[in-house]
């Protein structure tokens, strides 16, 4: 599923525990995979309670955090892009996952006071990696159907960045003071 390049950013991601960082390209690669057929099971009328789906949610939400902690606590790593590449692509996994049959609410784009929701830090750790492909591709598909204003303006601005489209920022609308926040 990776070029040649992008598989060696990946295996020059930070060094962890119990982690193959040569395997790690054929291990993402193989877990979309399973994201993909578990979606077309379901697609196909089979029911979806597949604990290899729970599993590999659980593995990726595990690499997504760890190495989404190691970029934000040392901005001059050597490693940071690799670690942000790693991170991003894990927590598009964990969001495509949760996407997968029942947990189809679990799938709207939100920023709260405590959490962003995991297609966000995606795109923002792809920006970081500088795979601006990775981060407009994953911006194009935020769900902001239960967004307030607030965040929906936020959201979309995130989005205009991870486009390079700056006016588009620039130029938004603000919404009223007394929009505010979704409830927690």
């Amino acid at each position: 599923m990776y070029d040649a390049d992008t598989a060696e950013l990946i295996r020059s991601a930070p060094s962890l525990e119990g982690l193959d960082r040569e395997r790690l390209p054929e291990e993402l690669s193989k877990a979309f995979a399973r994201i993909a057929a578990a979606r077309f099971r379901l697609r196909e009328g089979g029911v979806d309670d597949d604990q290899e789906v729970v599993a590999l949610i659980a593995e990726m939400q595990r690499l997504a955090f760890t190495n989404e902690v190691l970029v934000a606590v040392s901005p001059d790593r050597d490693d940071r892009a690799a670690a942000a590449f790693v991170a991003g692509s894990a927590h598009q996994l964990c969001f495509n996952a949760r996407r997968i049959g029942a947990e189809d609410e679990a799938s709207g784009t939100y920023v709260d006071a405590n959490a962003i929701s995991s297609d966000i830090a995606a795109m923002l750790l792809f920006l970081v990696a500088e795979a601006t492909a990775d981060a407009s591709e994953i911006a194009s598909r935020f769900n902001l159907e239960a967004a307030s204003r607030v965040e929906r303006t936020l959201i979309e601005s995130l989005g205009s960045l991870a486009r390079g489209e700056l006016v588009g920022i620039t130029s938004a609308a603000l919404p009223p003071k007394d929009a505010g926040l979704r409830a927690v």
